[in-house]
């Protein structure tokens, strides 16, 4: 057996009750959330358990055990990566699946990433990309080559990241991998326009991504999603180039397809970058109305760095109405609340507009 009787034993009990304690926590703490969105994750996790206690093979208890463990994330992360180093030292103890092995490395690397622990988060990665390489289907990399690639371009490692994505790309255009292409598209062409600042080269990789969505078929969510994404891209794209009629017109359509998709953080980013546009040619109403729709979002994402920047723009347009307390106020909140997720331009953007209010 992969675990002995009585471990397995308390394992399944240590399951089902902290599953219990958390769900009562985050109904205590986070009365905004859905309950029926957690009886639903609940319910994924009892339905892996089940088969995870009925399978009769390492390799299938073991791929059981990580998609549980996996869906975990959604209840709690420290659970979540507990469990997902569980089922690595058990992987390693047995000879099974590496395509489910690096799946735990890539969803352990993904928590790190999303706690901002990026040397945890590398880690898990490589070890990931590492037993990919070993797999004969390359289909399943093409999961870890957007974090991965995005992660190491973040860490100052643009030239390997730049070239796990092209890596990438290559595998779905051989497999005609529409979604995943799509997707890689906007990753590179998010790296062109804010890292190596080429735009013109940005500009073509976000309409190849366009043009390979159109080959999304049967599957409107995800050509939603992958489209957001791109309309976003292109809407910096053109704020940049000051071409502020076309960057609205993007950023209106990522709005849609986000919120067609139920893809908020999207939908709040793009409604951002319509209050920035709005702000900088001085028409606070509207732009007011796009940063009250951003803030009203705030509950269905976990993307802290796009919440602060809608505080950021909320604060310019405090300031712009001469509202110097309430201004100084939200400043300091923002601060307090957001600065580790705060990047050194938005801190600059703060505390230039904290100096102004305070003279």
């Amino acid at each position: 057996m992969l675990i002995p009787k009585m471990e397995k034993i308390i394992l399944s009990i240590k399951i089902k009750y902290s599953l219990c304690f958390i769900l009562l926590a985050l109904l205590l703490v986070a009365p905004t959330l859905k309950a029926q969105p957690l009886l639903l994750v609940q319910n994924k996790i009892d339905s892996l358990h089940s088969l995870y206690e009925k399978a009769h093979n390492d390799t299938t208890r073991l791929y059981y055990f990580t998609r549980m463990a996996r869906v975990h994330r959604y209840i709690n992360l420290d659970s979540s990566k507990f469990l997902l180093k569980k089922a690595i030292q058990l992987h390693k103890e047995k000879k099974v699946d590496n395509r489910t092995h690096a799946l735990a490395y890539n969803v352990i690397a993904d928590i790190y990433k999303l706690e901002q622990k990026m040397d945890s988060a590398l880690f898990y990665y490589e070890e990931a990309y590492q037993l990919f390489s070993t797999i004969e289907d390359p289909i399943p990399f093409l999961a870890i080559a957007p974090p991965f690639g995005n992660t190491l371009v973040k860490n100052n490692e643009i030239i390997r990241g730049i070239e796990i994505l092209q890596e990438g790309i290559q595998i779905a255009t051989i497999n005609n991998d529409y979604d995943n292409l799509s997707f890689l598209y906007a990753y590179l062409g998010n790296i062109m326009l804010n890292v190596q600042k080429d735009y013109k080269r940005a500009r073509i990789i976000f309409q190849k991504g366009i043009d390979v969505s159109k080959q999304i078929h049967n599957d409107t969510i995800n050509f939603n999603r992958v489209n957001a994404t791109l309309n976003i891209g292109l809407a910096e794209l053109f704020i940049k180039e000051m071409e502020k009629d076309s960057a609205i017109i993007f950023a209106k359509k990522a709005v849609n397809q986000a919120l067609n998709a139920n893809y908020f953080q999207k939908a709040l980013i793009a409604n951002n970058l319509l209050s920035q546009i709005y702000i900088d040619q001085n028409q606070l109403e509207i732009a007011e109305q796009f940063n009250e729709t951003a803030i009203s979002l705030f509950s269905e994402v976990k993307d802290l760095k796009a919440m602060a920047n809608a505080q950021i723009l909320s604060l310019s347009i405090i300031l712009h109405h001469n509202k110097l307390e309430q201004g100084i106020t939200l400043g300091n909140s923002i601060l307090e609340n957001f600065g580790q997720s705060l990047d050194s331009e938005m801190k600059e953007k703060v505390y230039n507009q904290l100096f102004e209010a305070y003279i």
